[in-house]
């Protein structure tokens, strides 16, 4: 198991950035819930895409999706994530036997 401590959190986009015991840093989303700062995260080795995380102080499971692995820092993986569009509802879904 890896263990990831979060170290910086930006709720409002569901953002947060982890360290590992390297100091290196890895940026996801938080597609569940929104761990809380300082929170000890452990699963499988980080790597881009889906992963799930447990928090080790309360057991709650994480659905995390990481943008970012590995970086020296987190500032400038968040800035370039802050600055693009986030998705946010489901526009022009099919209904079924609509003709589309």
């Amino acid at each position: 198991m890896h263990e990831r401590r979060v170290v910086e959190r930006w709720s409002e986009e569901g953002l947060c950035a982890l360290r590992c015991s390297s100091g290196r840093y890895h940026v996801a989303r938080a597609l569940n819930f929104m761990p809380p700062e300082d929170a000890s995260l452990h699963g499988d080795k980080p790597r881009l895409g889906f992963s799930i995380r447990v928090c080790s102080a309360s057991g709650t499971i994480l659905r995390l999706i990481f943008d970012s692995d590995n970086d020296e820092e987190s500032a400038p993986v968040m800035q370039r994530l802050l600055s693009q569009p986030h998705f946010t509802w489901w526009h022009g879904v099919a209904v079924a036997g609509s003709g589309d």
